[in-house]
């Protein structure tokens, strides 16, 4: 990677006071905190004996909620462990049942989606699990004798990612239905505390390798391909970067994106100088994914377009998920800084929701 060296706003702690008075930093290096804090209430959590006995797992959530939902089917996938779909919507899927265990997943408890999937579950008869710090879901939960994972934690939703993964890892653990490897969450642990030693505000940009990506990314278009364990983990920093840095992002996954996207890599010519591809990788991908990369990479350097290679870190899948999500997370963050912002504001998806109004007193009985 190259960075103009005169850059110095990033290491700059008046500018983060500044830009950042909700103090968002503070949050991005507790997130090894957060995580334990997130397993271990989850392995905890008092479920029903007969909650193990499904045939398939949906995970209904927005936002943040939703990416959570997404590391959690990616992992159980790679491992062939259960069906997990993520449901973005205010209906679940037609085949959900008595066998089908439903997670409905929301930081404030009143995402509106959520709340109709949650009425639609229990209608259903499925088997329902509630995460949430409160609102209308924990209602819900206490009203119908719903297991319920209360989030006890202040900030933006979308830094409650580790509860959103490691909850329902936890509940599934504890019911027999995920086994994690010896040492696995330990190793998340240890690897997301040194990880945030490399890439808080205090280490300097010429050793900081988030702040010297964001200044890398900076008024450029970014792409982010993810594959396999990683691909929910793309998505997560395309959120980000949307919502922290307030700027363009998408993301793509392989192998799908070498039978359609790499088509398109050529135009606009102006549009094209202002792309950077962000590729996501693991030791654990399918080896004709990782050629798959390889020569994808070799097309984005004949075309001349930026492009950068983060590896998720860790033997097992929870760390190099969780690494990677680190990275990202704290490569939006300064890339925010760098563009002016205040990362925690949404201002945006504020005004969305302002003019849909309350959904509760027309939808909901």
């Amino acid at each position: 990677m190259t960075f103009n060296p005169y850059y110095s706003q990033l290491d700059d702690e008046l500018v983060f006071s500044r830009l950042d008075p909700n103090n968002m930093r503070y949050r991005l290096d507790h997130f090894p905190d957060q995580c334990s804090d997130a397993w271990n209430q989850g392995i905890q959590l008092e479920v029903p004996a007969n909650y193990g006995s499904i045939t398939n797992i949906v995970i209904a959530g927005m936002g943040g909620s939703a990416i959570g939902g997404e590391l959690v089917a990616d992992l159980l996938s790679s491992d062939n462990v259960i069906p997990v779909e993520v449901c973005r919507n205010y209906e679940l899927p037609s085949y959900v049942d008595e066998h089908t265990l439903v997670i409905c997943s929301s930081y404030s408890g009143n995402t509106e989606e959520t709340i109709s999937a949650c009425y639609d579950a229990i209608n259903k008869n499925a088997k329902v699990i509630v995460i949430s710090s409160g609102g209308k879901l924990g209602e819900m939960a206490s009203e119908h004798g719903i297991p319920y994972f209360l989030i006890r934690y202040s900030g933006e939703p979308r830094t409650t990612v580790g509860y959103n993964f490691l909850a329902p890892m936890g509940i599934l653990s504890r019911l027999g239905i995920y086994r994690s490897r010896e040492g696995d969450i330990e190793e998340v642990i240890d690897n997301l505390t040194f990880l945030r030693d490399r890439l808080c505000l205090s280490v300097p940009v010429w050793e900081n390798p988030a702040k010297e990506l964001a200044l890398n990314l900076e008024s450029k278009i970014v792409v982010i391909y993810g594959a396999g364990i990683l691909a929910g983990v793309a998505r997560r920093w395309k959120a980000q970067l949307n919502e922290n840095a307030k700027t363009w992002a998408f993301m793509e996954t392989l192998p799908e994106a070498d039978h359609n996207a790499v088509s398109g890599i050529y135009w606009p010519n102006k549009v094209k100088k202002n792309i950077a591809v962000v590729m996501l990788q693991s030791i654990d991908l399918h080896e004709r994914i990782k050629l798959r990369y390889r020569y994808t990479s070799e097309l984005f350097k004949k075309s001349k377009i930026t492009q950068f290679m983060i590896d998720g870190v860790g033997a097992g899948k929870p760390a190099q998920i969780l690494s990677a999500v680190m990275f990202g997370d704290y490569t939006s963050y300064y890339l925010g800084i760098l563009n002016g912002e205040d990362p925690s504001k949404v201002e945006s998806i504020e005004y969305i929701k302002s003019m849909m109004g309350n959904p509760y007193q027309d939808i909901y009985p």
